[in-house]
């Protein structure tokens, strides 16, 4: 038995949290997004978009002719798993991407309090084949996109990220403090 609760670890590590952000005004994140830490926390990365795969999964992790394999940690000015594009492991689709089973039941609580946005590890150009709905699943839910980036990341990239700023930044500039208060799917296959 020990003498701190759970409730007391809780609210220490919150008190440690926004001691670190109004003593010195950093901003605070978070990689669960766990509801208690909400007001503190300034954002929680893997909330749009979680680190699926990443243990139990060689295919994704230690098998380098995979095409699934998310890189290594090499070079030092753009490591694999941060740059390299790959496609997705088809049967993460459904769960992780496919709009028709997609809910943004956190977005609906934490739109208007806090950032919600993908893991590190599954930034917005990660999976080559899911971009586009990548793209529009920011929009829709107001999430800001997550890119790793290094010069030849922006060369490769930098038309799209600029096209999708011109859209998502207008638009965030109107929701992003605003609560999501509904939801709804507009068409009979839920892809909209």
């Amino acid at each position: 038995d020990h003498p701190t609760t759970a409730e007391d670890d809780a609210n220490a590590r919150l008190d440690r949290m926004a001691w670190i952000r109004d003593t010195f005004g950093l901003v605070i994140g978070s990689e669960r997004g766990a509801a208690f830490a909400a007001p503190v926390v300034h954002f929680a990365h893997g909330m749009t978009t979680g680190a699926f795969g990443s243990w139990g999964d060689d295919e994704l992790t230690k098998d380098k002719e995979s095409p699934y394999y998310l890189g290594g940690w090499w070079p030092p000015d753009g490591p694999a798993v941060f740059v390299k594009q790959v496609p997705l492991r088809p049967h993460y689709y459904t769960f992780h991407y496919d709009p028709a089973y997609r809910l943004p039941l956190y977005q609906t609580v934490f739109h208007d309090s806090l950032i919600a946005t993908h893991h590190w590890g599954r930034h917005s150009l990660k999976f080559s084949d899911q971009v586009g709905t990548v793209a529009l699943t920011e929009l829709l839910y107001g999430v800001p996109p997550l890119y790793h980036m290094n010069l030849a990341e922006f060369e490769k990239h930098g038309e799209r990220i600029k096209a999708h700023y011109a859209f998502f930044s207008p638009l965030h500039r109107q929701i992003g403090a605003l609560p999501m208060t509904d939801f709804e799917w507009l068409s009979a296959d839920r892809m909209v």
